[in-house]
Parts: structure tokens; sequence; C-alpha cells
């Protein structure tokens, strides 16, 4: 193997598949990509309906936080793709853009890389790469034929009785109900690794290496020159000539960074790390979106419930395989709605619902047919930080995100409950309903939903902002994402992101990648 290259992207996950991709279209730069984890060719990773039986799988990392004081001190699980592809691979496949206002937090003094229209197009480079068709408004549409259940679509009718705009299926994030978009193509979950890697994985001057684990970032000088990683049980270090960049997302990148010498002193100095960059703000500023939300019990046994059952899960298996149609090719959360409480047009909410029971990353399986609808809280105030548990890259790292701890994240949550209650008891959806299930009486106060709330968020799988973009002083990359104090590093995933997006994270991720290699591409 050779172990000389011009640039070596770390990690193949939904940014790192569109750099590949990108950056290897010169054929005279030679383009490595290195991934902790194996190949996304398993049967489950296609199926759509499956992705939460890839979770705590070799295809996670596994991650758990520290207790949550304000989530009665649970440890909150949070899955993070270990595959390529990374978590395009494992997720819900919502293909939604960021709100044009998220942007604002992206310039940086006069600097607009980063404005809503310098963004815009390659948004809609991405869409077109995953075959999707731009309307009238500049939206992402599909022709695609979704499953939809019939829960769904009461579930968008009822939403648009309580007074919710209805949505036709695109990419916007603008306030109303809707159908998601969603990657997904001719039945099977499509990837980044679908979209951008396995078309050009041939290329002479692309090599991929699975399976392996990057310890850390060698850097002399201030300059950054070789990668030492773990592959086959095997020491390795690969050098490169131009960029070395980070995409391992915002768990790795910065536990990646602090083991390179780059994050908060007393921290490096206690795990006995040469510092080669002192900053505050590697690991930091942690953001998430997290969801709770309420169960409902209906009066006959048809929901998506039907897939917990051997016959039902029998029955659509073989219609999956045969046809990649039917129960198996549904996302679970097949529609939900963006919510404006405040006065901007940006929204503060999102609601997701499913046509069954999903309680617990779907880990819970009651037996009965119901559904499910909460709100995500799209813009937290409270953060959280990462930190490493020791200088060994097979360890976890120590994951903090403080859910709740600003009590305005409480007062949004409880907002976002009783609308999806009165949404719930709108009809047609009224009509379907045997009894509520989660939580087990009709919540009638604040002080319920609070206990809800405090029993049974969880993540949606969205961190971000641990290697922010801002001005040398309060972050950790610059405008083109280079690392600050360190020459020929580059951070390109969701750590980067100021703040957490009014959306679903994957395809603002991938259009920051889209972005930054055609920056690359014209130097």
């Amino acid at each position: 193997m050779e172990t000389e290259y011009d640039i070596i992207i770390i990690g193949a996950g939904s940014a790192g598949c569109v750099l590949a991709n990108r950056l290897s279209e010169d054929a005279s730069c030679h383009v490595l990509l290195i991934e902790a984890g194996a190949s996304d060719r398993h049967p489950l990773i296609s199926i759509p309906a499956a992705f939460s039986e890839l979770f705590k799988t070799s295809f996670d990392w596994n991650y758990n936080s520290e207790p949550q004081s304000e989530l009665n001190d649970q440890e909150m699980y949070s899955p993070r793709g270990k595959v390529i592809g990374g978590c395009s691979s494992i997720n819900a496949m919502i293909f939604v853009r960021a709100h044009a206002k998220d942007f604002d937090d992206w310039i940086i003094g006069e600097d607009d890389f980063w404005s809503w229209r310098n963004v815009l197009p390659f948004f809609q480079k991405v869409e077109r790469q995953f075959g999707f068709s731009i309307d009238e408004n500049g939206d992402a549409i599909s022709e695609e034929n979704y499953y939809q259940h019939d829960l769904t679509d009461q579930f968008l009718q009822s939403a648009k009785k309580y007074g919710l705009k209805s949505k036709h299926r695109c990419s916007s994030a603008n306030e109303g109900a809707i159908p998601f978009l969603k990657n997904i193509k001719k039945g099977s979950r499509f990837s980044a690794a679908d979209a951008y890697l396995h078309p050009i994985q041939r290329r002479p001057n692309l090599t991929i290496v699975k399976n392996c684990l990057v310890d850390k970032i060698e850097i002399k000088n201030s300059k950054a020159n070789s990668v030492a990683a773990i592959h086959n049980g095997k020491q390795i270090r690969f050098h490169a000539t131009s960029n070395i960049i980070l995409s391992a997302g915002a768990y790795n990148s910065p536990q990646i960074a602090m083991r390179s010498g780059i994050g908060e002193e007393g921290h490096l100095k206690s795990l006995g790390i040469k510092a080669n960059f002192i900053n505050p703000h590697v690991g930091a500023h942690l953001e998430d979106h997290i969801i709770c939300g309420l169960s409902y019990q209906i009066k006959d046994n048809n929901s998506l419930d039907v897939l917990n059952t051997n016959f039902g899960k029998a029955k659509a298996g073989l219609q999956y395989l045969f046809s990649k149609s039917g129960p198996m090719t549904s996302n679970i959360a097949e529609a939900g709605a963006f919510l404006c409480l405040g006065e901007s047009e940006r929204p503060d909410l999102q609601l997701h619902f499913g046509p069954m029971f999903f309680i617990r990353h779907g880990f819970v399986k009651p037996k009965a047919h119901g559904f499910s609808l909460g709100p995500t809280l799209l813009h937290p105030a409270s953060q959280g930080y990462l930190k490493l548990r020791s200088t060994n890259p097979l360890d976890a790292p120590l994951i903090n995100p403080q859910y709740l701890t600003d009590p305005k994240d409480m007062a949004m949550l409880i907002e976002g409950m009783k609308i999806s209650h009165d949404i719930i008891h709108q009809q047609p959806l009224s009509n379907r309903i045997d009894k509520i299930f989660l939580p087990a009486t009709e919540p009638k106060s604040d002080a319920d939903y609070e206990k809800q709330i405090r029993e049974y968020t969880q993540t949606l799988y969205h961190p971000t902002s641990t290697c922010r973009i801002g001005s040398a002083d309060e972050a950790v990359v610059d405008a083109r994402l280079n690392v600050y104090g360190i020459e020929n590093l580059k951070i390109v995933d969701a750590s980067v992101l100021p703040h957490v997006t009014s959306s679903n994270t994957q395809l603002v991720t991938m259009m920051l990648a889209e972005r930054i290699a055609d920056y690359m591409q014209q130097r």
C-alpha cells in the first residue's frame, strides 16, 4: 500500500464521500480516504425501515453521554455511523436543507463565503447528485413514489385542520406540515456513498482504506504532514503532501484533534499530550437536536408496528425482496412540520410523525399498534462539550451535551408537546385513537409534559459545533475551514457548524463539503 498522497480525508461519511468524489476529479491529485468502519454492502443498510436495527451493531460507534442531570440522570445513547457512508448509511433518510436564516450565523465579519446566496447553488448541486429535480421555487423535489402510510396521510390532514400550512414534499425547512423528502431511491436507501463514492471508487487516483482507525494527525512546526492509524491491528502512517481533511464527525473530529495536540491546554496536559496549538474551543459548544413525543394506541392493527411481528416482518420482507415496495421502504418518520413560535420566519420546532410506536430509539417494541408524534428543539440554548477519556483511540470520548440545562429549552419543548397533543386530537387522526400509550394518561398540565420530557427525551442524532467556524478567538476553523494555528489541516463535517441548523443535518453536511471542495479546486 502506498503511504504518500496529495490529500488525505479522514472519515468516509456524509462529508468525506463528497470530498473524495470532487477532489479526485483531478486525475493528477492522489486522494486517500480513510474509514474506521467496514463496507456498507450489508443488506440491512439498504432497507429504509431497518435503520434502527443498525443501532448498537458493528456499524455504530455506540456512544453514550454522561448522566444528564435534567433527564433523570440518564446516560443518553447517541448512534454514529461507523461504516462507509457514515451516518447517511444508518440514519432515517430525511433530506431537508437548513433554513436560509441559519446562515446569518456563518458570516464572519464581511466574509459572506457561507451566506445563503453563496450556499444555495451547492445545496442544489448535492440534490441533483442524488437525482432530485429543482422546481420553479428553487426547491428540490422528487418523482420517487415513496411509501406513505395512511396514518401519515391522516396526520397531515389533522395538522392542516389544526391550522398549519400544507406543504408539498420538497427540501425546504419553511413553516408548515410536510411529507419529508427522503434519500430513498427505488425503495432502497441512497446514501452519500451511493451518490458520491461507489460510482467513482475505481478511479486510479483514489485509494479507499476501510477498517482503519486514525489515532492522530502528526504535526511538525505547526504543519500537518501525516496521519498515524491502526489498520488490521498494525500501526501505519500515511503522509500528505498537500492537505489533511478531518471529516470524522462532531464527536470523532474533536477527539482526533485533541489526540493530535490541538485543544484546551489543561485538558491536553492532564493526559500528557504535547500541545501543538492551544484552543479551548475544540470539543466545546456541543449542540444537538433533542426530541420527545406522545404515543397513542389505535383501534385497529393497521400501523407499521406490523413489522414487529414475525408474520408481518416476513410478509413485508418478501414484498421488499421481490418488488422493493411496501412497509420496508418506509423511513418511519414519514412526515412532520416546521413551527415558528416567535417573530422570526426561521422555525423553532420540527415535528416528526411516525405511523408506529418509536420509543427509546425503537428498542421498545410494544405488542399493540399505534403512532408517535413529537417536537424537536431546533435551536437549543443549552450547550455541552466533549473531552478525551484517555489517549487510547479505542476509548469512547466523554460526551456531556448538558441537555435542557437552560430553562428556555424546557419551556419550548413543553409548548411543542402541547401543539403535538392538539394536532393529534384533530380529525381524522383522532378517529383512529383507542387510548394514549405514552405517557399512561393524557397530560393535563405543564408538569405532566415536563415529567414526560425528563424521562423520554432522546437525541435526534444531530450533534454539531464542536469545531465550529468563527473568528480566531472564538472558534476552531476559519471561513475556509482551515484549522487555526495549523497549516494544511482542514475540518469538513457537522462539527464546524456554528450552531445546529433548523433541520436534519445530513444535507447541510454534504453541502459544506461540496462548497469547500469547489473552493479547493479553484485554487
